[in-house]
């Protein structure tokens, strides 16, 4: 019988039950089917993609792949000729969906090396990368398969690659943890000091970050390591070591003389505000600032850029000799002001770290009645956050607080509670980079974008301090990787703007559409196909881009809309 011939329940059926049984890792029954089943019959169940209850959707080949059945990989490449680039959706050991893997890229990641050296000597594309440009390569460093690395590089892997977030090999394997991988990668000659797009943060930023002591040891030591990078937040890995109260990575750092005095000192004197802040070590905070007075008297270095006094410190200023600090040891309040204008000198005053402390001990003084300098507190917070666009958490934190000062019949502070609005963004209109629509996009979140576009007279179309549209907020969206569900809310997040009217050729300040502005693939091909363009837009674009004058011949309605393209 053709296989033109067979109804497609026949195919559905037989390749239901070799997928099945390559899933359980059925041997015998798989060999009954090579034996009996045409092989051109086989050669189209094992390229079907089949779904099943856990949102996987996978070949036969692929999901034999990941349960590690080598001896029916084994006969389906040797006596069938499946496609080994089909790309599949697949749930891995975190529970993330991974779409466009193919089977090489499924056995790196779940440590399967003779499936591994089986899919290369049978012609798998050894760099061939999932959404979010992942490699087989990257997927064994993330998982730390030391064995399956060593074997793609011997097989001609990239080691330079890079995923959409600009993370390399020597990143993940630092971040995760793989000592014996980023040995291996820096005997390569892997670059240890480029740095990603989240953060800015180098390989030694991420292992510091994450406290693996022998990891950071290896990253020191290497020649071309550069140590005073700092990330998007200024932060050198050294800072991050205080910050994070890592004591034995910065005392390694002090004794090796991988830093300078005045670096020495600013890391103690930081990792004495975070004893106080974090643990409520006072003894243990007060002995590191000691410490750092002393080594600052010693060595002449006395104290520059020092934060002006604020209200919220009660007009503080920090101390500048041990006699200074030994008179404010038993003065609980004073020492607080001091630690948190420390940390505002050495982190900068709108770095977010500086956020917890105030949002806790604002916490506090609610807790002790004193609500003037509690939402002083988080007023500032506040006003920190605002740099880093994370001011949701703390928002919260005042509207329990405001419940507190009515409970408690105290006087209501207006004032306080107007500013707070202003940063909640209210106004769907405003200007403020938090605009109602981008920010539901940022989650990303399909079911508020509906329920905002539905509620009409919103601009769809809005702008923030960059140029973005919410268009281009959206259609940038990344990460490491992306599950599954998230690619379908992106795609109905653009459906839904593109319904409402978007502009598709808005450029941001970079002179860049939507469509310039993606970093996954499926993204880009999705925008595509359904972006859309008028004539006058196009016309609008164009007087933009030969930089035409036209202000003194049409109206100020036309000009504005030419300033959008």
């Amino acid at each position: 019988m053709s296989i033109e011939s067979k109804s497609t329940d026949h195919y559905s059926s037989i390749g239901k039950q070799i997928y099945e049984d390559s899933r359980d890792g059925m041997t015998q029954n798989i060999q009954v089917y090579l034996d009996t089943i045409p092989i051109d019959d086989i050669n189209i169940y094992l390229n079907i993609l089949y779904e099943d209850d856990t949102e996987q959707k996978c070949t036969a080949l692929i999901i034999a792949c990941k349960n590690g059945h080598y001896e029916i990989v084994k006969m389906f490449l040797t006596e069938c000729k499946p496609d080994l680039e089909i790309e599949s959706v697949v749930i891995c050991n975190n529970d993330e969906i991974i779409s466009n893997a193919t089977a090489l890229w499924i056995a790196s990641w779940f440590g399967h090396l003779s499936i591994t050296q089986l899919l290369v000597e049978h012609g798998a594309n050894i760099n061939h990368s999932i959404e979010t440009n992942v490699s087989p390569l990257q997927a064994a460093t993330y998982a730390g398969h030391i064995d399956i690395v060593q074997y793609l590089v011997e097989q001609g892997a990239d080691i330079h690659h890079l995923n959409v977030n600009n993370e390399t090999l020597l990143m993940l394997a630092a971040y995760y943890g793989h000592t014996e991988i980023v040995d291996y990668f820096l005997q390569l000659g892997c670059d240890p000091n480029i740095q990603n797009y989240e953060n800015l943060s180098t390989a030694l930023h991420l292992a510091t970050e994450k406290g693996h002591w022998s990891i950071v040891q290896l990253l020191l030591s290497s020649e071309n390591v550069n140590r005073n990078i700092k990330n998007s937040h200024q932060m050198t890995p050294l800072m991050i070591a205080a910050e994070q109260l890592y004591e034995g990575l910065v005392d390694y750092f002090i004794e090796n003389r991988y830093c300078t005095d005045i670096e020495q000192i600013e890391a103690l004197e930081l990792l004495g505000t975070s004893y106080y802040c974090y643990r409520k070590r006072i003894e243990y905070s007060y002995d590191c600032l000691l410490r750092a007075m002393k080594l600052r008297e010693k060595m002449s270095l006395s104290k520059t850029n020092l934060v002006p006094a604020m209200e919220v410190y009660n007009n503080y200023k920090e101390c500048q000799t041990q006699e200074e600090l030994k008179s404010i040891r038993h003065s609980s309040e004073a020492l607080k002001m001091e630690v948190l204008m420390i940390r505002e000198r050495i982190l900068g005053q709108t770095n977010p770290q500086l956020i917890y402390p105030l949002k806790h001990f604002g916490q506090i003084y609610a807790g002790q009645k004193k609500f003037t300098k509690s939402l002083q507190f988080l007023l500032h917070a506040l006003n920190i956050s605002e740099h880093d666009g994370n001011e949701d958490d703390i928002l919260l934190v005042f509207s329990g607080i405001f419940f507190e000062i009515i409970h408690h019949k105290q006087c209501f502070p207006f004032q306080v509670l107007h500013h707070v609005m202003l940063s909640a963004s209210t106004d769907a209109h405003t200007k403020m980079d938090n605009h109602h629509v981008r920010l539901y996009c940022k989650f990303p979140s399909l079911s508020a974008v509906q329920l905002l576009t539905d509620c009409g007279g919103l601009n769809i179309n809005a702008l923030n301090v960059n140029r973005n549209t919410p268009l281009h907020i959206i259609a940038s969206y990344y990460g490491s990787i992306v599950p599954n569900k998230d690619i379908l809310i992106i795609k109905g997040i653009i459906q839904t703007l593109n319904e409402a009217n978007c502009h598709w050729d808005i450029a941001n300040q970079y002179n860049q559409i939507p469509l310039q502005c993606t970093r996954l693939r499926t993204i880009e091909l999705f925008i595509k196909d359904v972006m859309k363009f008028s004539l006058k837009c196009l016309v609008a674009r164009h007087i933009r881009n030969t930089k035409l004058k036209y202000y003194e011949f049409l109206s100020q309605r036309l000009c504005d809309f030419i300033e959008l393209h």
